[in-house]
């Protein structure tokens, strides 16, 4: 990991959301620490990829990361809802990493469609955000102080449940501590993971919700049957898998893009 130590150590620190200048050499660190972390994430991401060396403890060690990826895919359709004329009633998340966000909306298919779809894209959208932003800009502990105040605000207005109360609480509560505690290169790092799980949750989670079984509550089937063809909710599903896949290639082109 001494790539990734080096990359943020070179952040420039004496003037907040300057960006970082990037040659070759910080390019080079930068996207050895970003490989090295998808690699590990994906080993680590469900034990049932390490099911024959049963190391499915150490999934536990991204699992608040993960659960807030939902929370992100939640929140994501309720403010798609709001644009679109509705109002979020409440939101739950389901620590065996699901969520349902609760709204009322006017009846449009063109809303009912886009409000479906909020919810995968969404959560690459404010992850690839978050990964620009936590790479080029020095703006890590204002925006993990940001995300823990947003956490807390949601968790008044629309959380019901216990679970979803507690996670939003503690996960909130832990953003705002690392905001205003801790060290910017513990910033750095915390913000850099969240943005690149957040990417990577749409690449684990659609293939097995929708291609390799078809969930009936997924968000695909449900566009699908609303068309009336529930057989094209596989080809949704693929549809934003490439989505994503673009969406993330052009954000790390943007973010080590080579300033002159």
């Amino acid at each position: 990991m001494d790539d990734f130590d080096d990359i943020l150590k070179e952040k420039p620190t004496t003037k907040s959301g300057k960006s970082v200048k990037f040659g070759k050499a910080e390019k080079k660190k930068a996207i050895t620490s970003i490989i090295i972390m998808l690699v590990v994430t994906y080993l680590i991401w469900d034990y049932r990829t390490l099911a024959p060396i049963h190391l499915g403890f150490l999934s536990l060690l991204i699992y608040p990361i993960k659960m807030f990826t939902v929370f992100l895919h939640e929140i994501s359709h309720g403010l798609m809802a709001t644009l679109n004329g509705g109002h979020i009633t409440s939101i739950a998340l389901d620590p065996r990493l699901g969520g349902v966000c609760y709204f009322t909306m006017p009846k449009s298919w063109i809303g009912s469609t886009l409000t479906a779809s909020a919810g995968y894209l969404g959560s690459i959208f404010w992850g690839c955000i978050i990964l620009y932003c936590s790479i080029r800009k020095n703006w890590d502990k204002s925006i993990n102080t940001f995300i823990g105040i947003v956490m807390l605000i949601v968790t008044v207005l629309f959380m019901r449940d216990l679970f979803t109360i507690i996670f939003t609480v503690l996960f909130g509560g832990f953003m705002l501590l690392s905001g205003s505690k801790f060290p910017d290169k513990v910033n750095a790092f915390i913000l850099r993971y969240i943005g690149l799980v957040s990417c990577l949750y749409a690449f684990f989670d659609i293939p097995e919700d929708l291609i390799f079984r078809t969930v009936t509550q997924s968000d695909s089937y449900a566009i699908a049957k609303s068309m009336g063809m529930p057989f094209l909710s596989i080809p949704i599903g693929i549809l934003w898998l490439i989505f994503s896949a673009l969406a993330l290639y052009f954000t790390l082109k943007i973010t080590f893009t080579e300033e002159k």
